[in-house]
């Protein structure tokens, strides 16, 4: 069931209200049974195939749900980490130049830029199966391009 992709993995839960009926403490999270292999789209706005996600169904409209909802007091098969998410691919590079200032000091200037090519590292999809958004991702897991400049007197 595991993607081919090299993001982090996460888990499809059942929700909260049947996470605080199997574990009023929050140790524990309800998980779907699993009727069907999980379908990848791949998509900010439909990362898995959800039924119940609209943008899922524009996307890939001949899919069927590989999760059901397991009734109160059930407990589902789904494992722990069988999806991954998106991956993360960030170039960083830096440029510096030392001057010499006499012969005790220099003078070095750096420019270091993160995330050049400015390519959005989205978060994770959200995981709860029984809500409308599962399996879009609605955050992101590091900055866009950041730049830095740095003076360094060293003696």
């Amino acid at each position: 069931m595991a993607s081919t992709t090299c993001g982090h993995p996460f888990t499809v839960n059942a929700g909260g209200t049947l996470t605080d009926s199997l574990d009023p403490y929050g140790y524990a999270t309800a998980v779907p049974f699993v009727i069907g292999k999980p379908h990848l789209v791949k998509d900010p706005t439909c990362w898995f195939f959800v039924g119940a996600n609209k943008a899922c169904q524009k996307l890939s409209p001949n899919q069927a749900d590989a999760y059901a909802l397991p009734a109160p007091g059930q407990i589902g098969d789904s494992g722990r980490n069988t999806l991954r998410g998106p991956r993360t691919n960030v170039f960083d590079a830096s440029l510096l130049r030392e001057f010499p200032l006499g012969e005790v000091a220099n003078l070095e200037f750096r420019w270091e830029v993160f995330n050049v090519t400015n390519t959005p590292e989205f978060g994770q999809p959200s995981g709860n199966f029984s809500s409308s958004a599962a399996g879009s991702i609605t955050t992101l897991s590091g900055d866009p391009r950041v730049m830095q400049f740095a003076l360094r007197l060293s003696f």
